[in-house]
């Protein structure tokens, strides 16, 4: 066990007296794992990863690193990555990744050869030791974020804790940047705890979530807190309905017009065509006459609608016939 808490109330101080985001919250965090922490905005996340970063006292309770109180924890107890911007100018990858080393380092900051060696694998972790000697103010966004996980992992410490680690990032690094951190804390034996927003990757990367309520913390695997509908009873509403074929969040769209849909095609284009008239507000009815959408096997649509026959070469033409009739 690396991370536990014991009857914590979080929270933060105003006007002399005590705003209570989250109480009596007694958590548990393992090596090895990735733990991913969900919740609306305003039930106190990031309030919790400052409290147990020791940047906000806790208002009652006990937080401890494998089994020591974090009061009396050393500098190497955690290691946090922020969401804010890289102010790194005239460093170097090697240079931002090494400031993970200065708990070890003597009182003029002087690395070892075993320091130098921590540095480097840190960076070929996370897959950017031929960066080391490139501006740090250079880098992507993605490889600006691997930079900063480097330097957690140089500081060597049971714990890793990130805030929202793929806000700002496109597609593709949110899912380099999630998977990587699921293969850290294996890898490493690490125990990481990240703020996400990102819920299907959490679903997908997470061996465990702890979702946050106005009513506290719920925890589970995913596979589990889906089966038992704790997961969908958080952000489910008439806006947002969970998709138990595809396991993600969706829209949930007003469906008030009839189709029939007949497929001759492949499985995608079956699923496109079907995402496409949902988006557009169509609900399938079998045998319905007055509006019927053929996929032909040449992969054409055809639209048979009030005994007139239209067909169409691309899912682009059939959504503006039908936004349109």
């Amino acid at each position: 066990m690396i991370l536990e808490t014991k009857n914590l109330s979080i929270g933060y101080s105003a006007k002399n007296k005590s705003k209570i985001l989250q109480s009596s919250l007694n958590l548990k965090l393992k090596s090895g794992n990735l733990v991913s922490l969900v919740g609306p905005n305003g039930v106190g996340k990031s309030t919790l990863l400052k409290t147990l970063c020791k940047l906000i006292r806790p208002i009652e309770g006990e937080i401890c690193i494998k089994g020591e109180s974090l009061e009396s924890a050393e500098s190497n107890a955690l290691a946090m990555v922020l969401t804010q911007g890289i102010y790194a100018h005239g460093f170097t990858v090697f240079d931002v990744v090494s400031l993970g080393r200065y708990p070890y380092t003597n009182w003029i900051g002087k690395m070892t050869a075993h320091d130098v060696q921590i540095i480097e694998n840190a960076m070929a972790s996370v897959h950017i030791g031929h960066l080391a000697h490139q501006s740090a103010m250079q880098l992507s966004d993605g490889e600006k974020q691997r930079m900063m996980i480097a330097k957690a992992l140089a500081q060597e410490t049971p714990l890793i804790i990130l805030d929202e680690p793929t806000s700002h990032l496109d597609l593709v690094n949110k899912i380099e940047i999630i998977h990587l951190l699921h293969q850290l804390s294996r890898q490493h034996s690490k125990a990481i705890l990240m703020v996400t927003h990102e819920l299907d990757l959490a679903i997908q990367n997470s061996d465990e979530m702890w979702i946050m309520s106005q009513e506290g913390i719920q925890m589970g695997c995913p596979e589990d807190l889906i089966l038992d509908g704790r997961l969908q009873r958080l952000f489910q509403s008439n806006q947002i309905v969970f998709n138990q074929d595809q396991l993600h969040f969706q829209r949930n769209h007003l469906l008030s017009k009839p189709i029939w849909m007949k497929s001759n095609s492949d499985g995608l284009a079956e699923k496109l065509s079907f995402q496409l008239l949902q988006k557009l507000g169509y609900y399938l009815e079998a045998g319905y006459k007055d509006c019927q959408l053929e996929l032909l096997s040449n992969q054409t649509w055809q639209i048979t609608k009030n005994n007139s026959v239209f067909q169409f070469e691309n899912l682009a033409g059939v959504q503006d016939f039908l936004r349109n009739n």
